[in-house]
C-alpha cells in the first residue's frame, strides 16, 4: 500500500515523457506509486520511461496495452492502482516538486475526498504563459462537492482533472470511471460524477501543476465532427445528476445551460476549422436538435467572445468564413479570450 497513486497514460510520447517523469523523481514526498501504461505505442516511448525510472526511490509499474485511447489507459491504471488517493498526470505536463507532499498533507486534515490546487499553462519550452489562480475566497475552505460543482458551472472556479487528488475507495465504491472511446469532455464528466458524490473538499492556491500547451493559439486548432464528444459528456453527466441526485434541481438547471454553451462552442469550432467544408456546415446549422438549442440560449448567460461567436454563426453567410475567420482570429488575438480554446 502506498499513499498516492499516479497514473499516466502514454502514447506515442517519447519526446515529452522524460519531463513528466523527472517531476516525480525530484518530489520531496515518496510514498507515492506510478503507474504508467503504455496504449500501444509505436515509438521509444516504453524505452524512454525504463531509462528514466532504473534508479527511482519510488514505486513504479509500466503497463502495455494495445491502443485504446486516454480513457481505457486511465481506467486499467485506477484498476490497478493501490494508492489511498489517485490523481492523473498526461505525458507531458508535469508537477512541482511539492505536489505530492502539499496535496496530500491537505488531504489527510480533514480526510478530504478531492483536493484541487491551482495550475498554470505553459509552452513546449517550459515559458509561463497564463495561470490559473481561482478566487481567493473559495481556496483553502472546507466544501462539499456539491458547492464546488455550483462554482465550476457558475465559472467563478476551474478544477483541473491533472491539478486534484481524489480518494480512491470514493471512486471504486460509486464505480467512477472514464467513458471509453470519448475524446473530448471525459475529464469534465468524471470530474462531475467524482464532486457529486464528495462529502468534502478543499484545495490549495499554490500552482503545484503545469499543463503544457503544445499549441499556444486557439486559432490554429483545426477541428472535426469529435467535438461533439464535449457535449455528449455533458449530457451523459446531466442524466447522471438527474438519476443520482434529482431534488438537486439548482444544479441540474446549471448543467443544461452549460450544454446549451458548449453546444455554441463546438458550433463556433467547426465554423473556424478548415477540415469542415461549407456544405457540412450548412447541414449542421440546419440541424432541427441545433437549432432549437441555438434559441434557447440567453444573452445575458453569455460572455462577449461567446455572443460574437453566435453572431457570426446566426448572421453571418457560410460562404464567407474564410474571411470572417481572418478577423475572428484577429480578435482572438488581441483580447485573448479563452472561451473558444
Amino acid at each position: 500500500m502506498c499513499k498516492i497513486s499516479v497514473i499516466i497514460p502514454a502514447y506515442n510520447a517519447e519526446k515529452t515523457i522524460e519531463n513528466t517523469l523527472k517531476s516525480l523523481v525530484y518530489q520531496t514526498f515518496t510514498d507515492f506509486e506510478a503507474i504508467i501504461v503504455n496504449d500501444g505505442s509505436t515509438d521509444n516511448t516504453v524505452q524512454k520511461i525504463q531509462n528514466t525510472l532504473k534508479d527511482v526511490n519510488f514505486q513504479w509499474k509500466l503497463i502495455s496495452q494495445i491502443n485504446k485511447g486516454v480513457s481505457a489507459a486511465r481506467n486499467r491504471g485506477l484498476i490497478e492502482a493501490k494508492g489511498d488517493y489517485v490523481c492523473f498526470l498526461d505525458a507531458d505536463d508535469y508537477y512541482a516538486e511539492t505536489f505530492f507532499e502539499k496535496m496530500y498533507n491537505k488531504a489527510k486534515e480533514s480526510n478530504y475526498d478531492i483536493v484541487f490546487c491551482n495550475y498554470r499553462d505553459v509552452n513546449e519550452k517550459g515559458r509561463k504563459l497564463s495561470i490559473y489562480q481561482k478566487q481567493n475566497e473559495y481556496m483553502g475552505k472546507p466544501l462539499t462537492g456539491e458547492d464546488v460543482l455550483y462554482l465550476i458551472l457558475s465559472k467563478k472556479i476551474w478544477v483541473h482533472m491533472g491539478a486534484a487528488i481524489y480518494n480512491r475507495s470514493l471512486l471504486i465504491k460509486n464505480h467512477i470511471f472514464f467513458k471509453s472511446g470519448s475524446r473530448f469532455g471525459e475529464d469534465t464528466e468524471f470530474n462531475i460524477k467524482a464532486f457529486s458524490h464528495s462529502k468534502l473538499v478543499n484545495s490549495l492556491s499554490d500552482t503545484l501543476m503545469y499543463y503544457v500547451k503544445r499549441n499556444e493559439s486557439a486559432t490554429n486548432q483545426q477541428h472535426d465532427l469529435s467535438v461533439f464528444h464535449s457535449q455528449a459528456s455533458l449530457r451523459r453527466s446531466l442524466a447522471y445528476l438527474e438519476r443520482t441526485n434529482p431534488k438537486n434541481i439548482k444544479l441540474i438547471n446549471l448543467l443544461k445551460v452549460e450544454i446549451l454553451r458548449k453546444n455554441l462552442h463546438n458550433l463556433f469550432h467547426l465554423y473556424r476549422s478548415s477540415k469542415i467544408d461549407n456544405e457540412t456546415m450548412e447541414k449542421i446549422l440546419q440541424n432541427k436538435v441545433i437549432k432549437s438549442n441555438l434559441s434557447k440560449l440567453k444573452k445575458k448567460e453569455l460572455t462577449t467572445s461567446e455572443k460574437f461567436g453566435l453572431f457570426l454563426i446566426k448572421h453571418c453567410p457560410v460562404k464567407s468564413r474564410r474571411v470572417i475567420n481572418y478577423f475572428s482570429n484577429l480578435f482572438y488575438k488581441i483580447y485573448k479570450y479563452k472561451s473558444y480554446r
